[in-house]
């Protein structure tokens, strides 16, 4: 009988722990992505004119001159 509850114990504590992983790796996804999306807008005034065009992923890895 003990075995069997701690059996259980066990198994659900397994199920949290991959729970949670999978909720930490869609956590930090997201965040990689708001941080990219902010990164990328364009920069406009108070008027809505564009001051400075969006930049591109390429951008990351363009050497800058």
């Amino acid at each position: 009988m003990v075995a069997v509850l701690e059996n259980k114990i066990f198994y659900a504590n397994a199920i949290k722990t991959t729970n949670m992983k999978y909720i930490l790796l869609i956590a930090s996804i997201t965040t990689l992505w708001m941080a990219y999306e902010i990164w990328r807008a364009p920069m406009m005034d108070e008027s809505g004119k564009v001051l400075k065009p969006g930049k591109k992923l390429s951008d990351l890895w363009k050497k800058k001159k």
